[in-house]
């Protein structure tokens, strides 16, 4: 019986041989497990990265899908898509819209709904002002821009009606709103003023095509300095600054990829100087 128990629970005060005592990890084995794990997480964070790019730009889009509908809905009760921007009156389509999302506004500089901003773009705008949410931009030959007082401007698509629904004849092609640049105390434009070489509303050329190019193509980033650098240019937030989530007027979103975006696709059909909407 006492073989039995000695089995079962071990002599007392017996200390371990020799052979049963674990020896420490040496310096050797810890460099090599750091090492090891230091590479995992460098085959990870641009997995991780990735995805919470992905996650911000699903987010954009739903806000844009949101935005959609109610542009929709006041398009039916006025029977004309909202002007980009009054001007004199300090009002953005964002502002004529406000009734039909979560958070009515009354100032282009603030209190809008968050549907009207991406959560990639800048978190707090210049000297600690109260944040502008609006960071999405509309072509303004479809979506108007007006100044009271002001005479009719083709080169900005000035004091002219904004497009009716049945006027649209390519809405799944036809861009309503692509993220625009933040600038000066860090809202984006609502109105999208340059698009290449070219104004909006005019085939006259901006500069040279050389460098048009290269401010098309860098001058890409949110500014948030008190300048108006970048201003009324398409932004690409998204993808390592190479997409721009776009709202078309059938509704249906997507991430235009940066080579993708055709100046056609924010004009009115036809060539030559554009033409105001009857």
């Amino acid at each position: 019986m006492s073989e039995i128990i000695k089995k079962c629970v071990g002599e007392p005060n017996k200390s371990p041989t020799a052979g049963t005592v674990k020896k420490p990890f040496t310096l050797v084995e810890l460099l090599v497990v750091i090492a090891i794990i230091a590479i995992l997480m460098t085959l990870l964070l641009p997995s991780i990265n990735k995805a919470k790019d992905f996650a911000k730009m699903s987010y954009c889009l739903g806000n844009l899908r949101q935005i959609g509908l109610a542009m929709g809905l006041y398009s039916i009760d006025y029977t004309r898509y909202p002007l980009s921007w009054h001007r004199s009156a300090s009002q953005t389509y964002a502002n004529f819209i406000s009734d039909y999302v979560q958070k009515p506004a009354t100032a282009y500089h603030s209190s809008l709904s968050a549907v009207f901003s991406c959560p990639s773009a800048l978190p707090e705008i210049y000297l600690g002002s109260p944040r502008n949410a609006l960071t999405y931009s509309a072509p303004p030959q479809f979506l108007s821009s007006w100044n009271e007082g002001g005479g009719y401007s083709a080169t900005f698509c000035e004091n002219y009606a904004s497009a009716m629904p049945q006027q649209i004849t390519s809405p799944s092609l036809n861009i309503m709103l692509i993220e625009g640049n933040q600038v000066d105390t860090g809202y984006a434009n609502a109105s999208l003023e340059l698009f290449g070489a070219k104004w909006m509303c005019t085939s006259a050329e901006v500069g040279t095509p050389e460098q048009t190019y290269l401010d098309f193509y860098n001058r890409n980033k949110d500014y948030n300095d008190g300048t108006t650098t970048g201003g009324g240019w398409p932004r690409w937030r998204h993808s390592s600054n190479t997409v721009a989530t776009t709202l078309y007027f059938d509704g249906h979103v997507d991430g235009r990829k940066m080579g993708s975006l055709k100046r056609e696709d924010t004009r009115k059909l036809g060539t030559g100087e554009w033409t105001p909407w009857n």
